[in-house]
């Protein structure tokens, strides 16, 4: 039952990202910078709550769960990379120790690093969307 409630999360979330990402493209055409801003802040907030309710038991869902918080943090944090890391890290982190208190798992070293690889990406794809679309930081 579990499984399918994360599946229907997972749909639901990819979903509203890839309604959030038409409209981002859609103002950046018509130059709408307030809403571009408020897009990726919906979108960053969405993409925390998308972390702390979906399970990633795969690789491929370890690394593709962080993706879009780097995506958005990276605009939100005005092209920081530096500060889209931390907040990448401390939202791995508290998931390790949620873990841990939660189900007495271990603090996973390779999970933190696999989400980092994810923020990472997002922020490479975040990078390449505002050069390509020539987005000014608000």
């Amino acid at each position: 039952m579990k499984s399918f409630i994360s599946l229907d999360l997972s749909i639901i979330f990819a979903l509203i990202f890839f309604y959030i990402f038409l409209r981002i493209l859609i103002n950046t055409k018509h130059d709408n910078a307030i809403i571009v801003k408020e897009l990726f802040l919906v979108g960053f907030v969405i993409s925390i709550l998308m972390i702390l309710t979906l399970n990633s038991d795969s690789l491929f869902r370890k690394i593709l769960i962080f993706v879009p918080l780097g995506f958005f943090a990276f605009y939100c944090f005005e092209g920081n990379t530096k500060d889209t890391l931390l907040i990448c890290f401390l939202f791995t982190f508290i998931m390790q120790i949620a873990l841990l208190i939660i189900s007495h798992h271990m603090i996973s070293i390779s999970q933190i690093i696999l989400n980092i690889i994810g923020g990472l990406m997002g922020i490479f794809i975040s990078n390449n969307f505002i050069s390509k679309t020539n987005l000014r930081f608000c």
